[in-house]
């Protein structure tokens, strides 16, 4: 349901905005998908390869999700 919060108020009609808020649904999911590979992706690399990237181990949901947030 939070969804629907989100939807623009100047979509009046009940189908248009259903399709909007499926759509960022949608949309979210796939952002999800992308950033829990990611972080896959750090976790599966050694200490040492993480140190290269100037990252630690504890770091990786800080860099993956930086844009997001401020941690």
């Amino acid at each position: 349901m939070a969804v629907l919060d989100q939807v623009p108020a100047t979509t009046s009609s009940f189908l248009p905005r259903i399709g909007a808020a499926i759509w960022e649904m949608l949309m979210n999911a796939a952002e999800a998908r992308t950033r829990s590979s990611e972080v896959e992706y750090y976790s599966a690399m050694s200490d040492e390869e993480l140190a290269s990237l100037g990252l630690e181990r504890s770091e990786i949901a800080r860099h993956v999700f930086r844009d997001m947030y401020i941690l």
